[in-house]
């Protein structure tokens, strides 16, 4: 399959353990070996595809072999495949008591692929954001995972407007607004990138509230979106807009004419 830039980048910065020892499994039979070995080799040589098959192979027959199950994840994970490749790591781990930390990093790289993945695949929007809030509970030190989160959460938000359902909409769109902002070092995040979806979600929260006369949730939401983003011009104009709806003062008011004024006293 193409794998895209944003993938490219995502997998370019991990280092996946393809030399390091697997683990040994469970005895398999000699033609299950020999073609165990012919995959490893495989995943050595860069042959990513004939090792996912072959791997398979192995699997087809030995479900739960350790040494396959993690050699296939590595190799799915290559490939760009984060779905097939998250799904293996998670056979693997349930199949011992813990594991290194280098196969730590090349689970939370399969799931920030998965999210790359259902994001660009335009129709899977709530997995992204499932796969997105993952990288948070598995406590993956990935760069990108307040990007993911907010990029797939502002997906599912807009599709969940698009069907009508305005009750979920703004169930994600206050999540994504109340969400602890990361340092650009810390998060590898754009910072002008992340404010202008932080402020979507207020927006987005904001004309839901405003559409069903809620008008002193929208403003304390403004406020609140203000408080962190005091310099964002989007939510300063629409707090003077929710403002000026429900005040009888017109902004700006209108300079009585000339000859109308009163004359100051002398």
């Amino acid at each position: 399959m193409q794998i895209s830039v944003s993938l490219r980048g995502t997998l370019a910065g991990l280092s996946l353990c393809v030399g390091c020892s697997l683990p040994v499994g469970p005895s398999i039979s000699a033609r299950d070996e020999a073609t165990l070995e012919f995959a490893e080799l495989a995943l050595a040589r860069g042959e990513f595809e004939r090792a996912v098959r072959s791997f398979d192979q192995v699997l087809e027959r030995n479900p739960q072999h350790q040494r396959s199950l993690l050699g296939s994840a590595r190799a799915n994970l290559i490939a760009g495949r984060g779905e097939a490749s998250l799904a293996r790591y998670d056979a693997y781990r349930d199949q011992i008591d813990a594991w290194r930390e280098v196969v730590h990093r090349e689970y939370c790289a399969a799931i920030a692929v998965g999210v790359e993945q259902a994001i660009e695949s335009g129709e899977r929007a709530g997995r992204a954001l499932e796969l997105a809030q993952r990288l948070e509970a598995e406590n993956c030190a990935e760069p990108r995972t307040r990007d993911l989160i907010l990029r797939s959460g502002l997906e599912v938000a807009e599709r969940a407007l698009e069907q009508g359902d305005d009750a979920h909409a703004l169930e994600i769109y206050l999540s994504l607004a109340s969400g602890a902002p990361y340092s650009d070092r810390e998060s590898g995040t754009d910072p002008g990138v992340e404010e202008s979806a932080v402020a979507r979600a207020y927006l987005g929260a904001v004309e839901i509230l405003m559409t069903k006369e809620r008008r002193e949730e929208a403003l304390a939401l403004l406020s609140s979106g203000l408080d962190k983003l005091p310099d964002n011009r989007d939510l300063v104009h629409r707090m003077l807009t929710v403002l000026a709806d429900g005040s009888s003062v017109v902004f700006p008011r209108a300079k009585p004419p000339e000859e109308s004024r009163v004359a100051a006293p002398e």
